[in-house]
């Protein structure tokens, strides 16, 4: 990722949860525990990367999900950003997710290391999504899965309306302390292909690649397998 990105999340990390809950109206947590499901849907013990982590929502929430379903889930939680990596470890106190370091474009996990790899909103922020994916499948064991969230520019026209007024709600709340990183947000939510990814990840070899449009179709999750 960008030194670009990485200075924009420096900026707001301490209230990157706050700004997300009251942005999304909360239903970004219906989101990730939709992504949760789909990951937790691979049968028995699993290891699993989340990768751009950010402050670790989605990782403790598949790892409450587990918990809750008595499966034992392996979570090592990835970034790039080591303030972002800050909040995540404090927030995941009292659990077995490992938060480490690192690039998502260059991970240092060996070849075949994991049963799934996840990402949470952080599609859009990637400078290359063909090396991600090319990543993401050498990391991956055969037969892994993969499932990533993230948002975009409605497909309806009722959504597409809901989201300009989004984008300028979002702006203008995230203006009062960090102007220049929310416009940008809201800029590189309403710019992404969410057909990009799907179609690299088939070009890639990936089978079953679906796109699952979410509650309210700003957001949606790819999915598919090794």
């Amino acid at each position: 990722m960008s030194k670009k990105i990485n200075d924009i999340f420096s900026m707001i990390y301490e209230k990157y949860d706050l700004y997300n809950r009251l942005m999304s109206f909360g239903i970004d947590t219906i989101w990730r525990k939709q992504t949760a499901k789909e990951v937790l849907k691979k049968p028995g013990d699993i290891s699993v990367l989340d990768v751009a982590t950010g402050t670790g929502d989605l990782a403790i929430c598949i790892y409450k999900m587990a918990k809750k379903e008595n499966r034992n889930v392996k979570i090592i939680g990835m970034d790039f950003n080591k303030k972002m990596l800050g909040v995540a470890v404090d927030k995941a106190h009292g659990t077995t997710i490992k938060f480490e370091l690192g690039d998502a474009l260059k991970m240092k996990y060996a070849n075949n290391s994991f049963d799934v790899v996840t990402s949470a909103f952080a599609l859009r922020n990637l400078d290359s999504l063909d090396e991600f994916a090319h990543e993401v499948k050498r990391v991956l064991k055969s037969g892994g899965n993969f499932a990533f969230v993230d948002m975009s520019s409605p497909k309806s026209n009722h959504g597409k309306l809901l989201f300009n007024l989004y984008s300028k709600f979002m702006i203008l709340a995230g203006s009062i302390i960090y102007k220049d990183a929310y416009k940008w947000l809201a800029y590189s939510i309403s710019h992404i292909d969410d057909t990009n990814l799907p179609f690299i990840m088939k070009k890639m070899g990936f089978r079953n690649v679906k796109t699952k449009r979410l509650l309210s179709d700003i957001a949606y999750i790819v999915y598919g397998t090794k």
